[in-house]
C-alpha cells in the first residue's frame, strides 16, 4: 500500500492525470490526509481494523453488484464531465471514506464533489489539478456493457493532452 501512496503522491504533486476507483478512491483520501493534511494516522481499516483513525472504513452495507444515484456539487468538475447534477452507476466495494472525518479536507485542495442519497463521499477532485479524480464507483464497468463511460473519456483526453 505504501508504493501506492507514493504513486498517487507523485501524480498528485506533478499535476499528472490520476483516477482512482472504489481504492484507487480510497488510496487517493489517505495519500491526501497523511501527506497533505498531516493526519499520520489516517488508516484504512480494511488493512488495520484497530486503526485510530479509520479514514476507510466498512460500509454500512456492502455494495457489491448494486447501483446507487450519485448527486454532484454544482461547477465541480465530475459536474462538468457528465454535464448533469446526477447520475446512476454500479459499485463493487465494501469500503470507503468514512464521512465522520470529512471536516479534515475543509479549506483543502482535496474536495468532496459526489454524495449518494444518505450522505455519503463517493466521489473526491482536486480541482487545480489538469485531472485528478477519484470514485467509490467503477466507471470502467462500463466496459462490461459495451458502453463508453464518460469520466474514462475524459481522463483518456487529459493522459493525452499532458503528453503533448
Amino acid at each position: 500500500m505504501e508504493n501506492v501512496l507514493e504513486v498517487i503522491n507523485f501524480a498528485r504533486i506533478e499535476d499528472i492525470p490520476f483516477l482512482g476507483t472504489c481504492g484507487g478512491y480510497q488510496h487517493a483520501a489517505l495519500e491526501f490526509a497523511r501527506n497533505a493534511l498531516g493526519f499520520s494516522n489516517a488508516e484504512n481499516a480494511e488493512v488495520k481494523p484497530d486503526a485510530e483513525m479509520p479514514l476507510i472504513s466498512a460500509l454500512a452495507c456492502k455494495m457489491v453488484e448494486v447501483s446507487d444515484q450519485i448527486y454532484f456539487q454544482a461547477n465541480s468538475n465530475i459536474e462538468s464531465i457528465y454535464g448533469e447534477n446526477t447520475t446512476n452507476e454500479e459499485y463493487r466495494c465494501g469500503f470507503g471514506v468514512n464521512r465522520d472525518y470529512l471536516q479534515i479536507f475543509d479549506g483543502s485542495e482535496m474536495k468532496f464533489t459526489g454524495f449518494d442519497s444518505e450522505g455519503d463521499p463517493r466521489v473526491l477532485e482536486i480541482p487545480k489539478n489538469r485531472f485528478f479524480l477519484g470514485t467509490a464507483f467503477q466507471p470502467e464497468r462500463s466496459a462490461l456493457n459495451g458502453q463508453p463511460h464518460p469520466i474514462i473519456q475524459s481522463f483518456l483526453e487529459a493522459a493525452g493532452n499532458a503528453c503533448k
